[in-house]
């Protein structure tokens, strides 16, 4: 990976998709909570629309699932957790098409989340896999 584009998403702001392919650039974010792990996937970035009304940021998709963890939370993701972040996925239109990839949750945390897009936006029904990242919770 070394001749590779390294991008941090340290500055993201909102929710977004990473998508596995071989494209040369490799997307990183701070995830785990307070543990700081440093996951990266070669890929690109598909941002996820997330309209929230101006008075209510709080109903915005990062903020939703940000308020799963705790301050001074260790970024675990549990069956639990999982669970609790598919029904907000599932509660938006702009999302209603990802679910958790259940058999890659011992891979995920917090803000770096293995899932499977059956459908969204303007790609349709096209089925793959990606990791749901967000702005770092701690």
């Amino acid at each position: 990976m070394s001749d590779m584009i390294r991008i941090s998403l340290d500055d993201l702001n909102q929710c977004a998709l990473v998508v596995p392919a071989k494209t040369g650039i490799v997307y990183e974010n701070q995830a785990r909570g307070v543990q700081c792990a440093r996951p990266s996937q070669e890929g690109f970035l598909l941002p996820i629309t997330h309209d929230a009304p101006l008075d209510q940021p709080e109903l915005a998709l990062e903020s939703r699932i940000s308020a799963l963890f705790a301050p001074g939370d260790a970024g675990l993701i549990d069956a639990r957790i999982a669970a609790k972040l598919e029904d907000i996925l599932a509660s938006s239109g702009f999302t209603h098409g990802i679910s958790i990839d259940w058999s890659m949750l011992h891979a995920s945390m917090e803000a770096w989340v293995h899932v499977t897009v059956d459908h969204i936006g303007t790609l349709g029904q096209r089925r793959f896999s990606a990791i749901l990242t967000w702005p770092n919770s701690d």
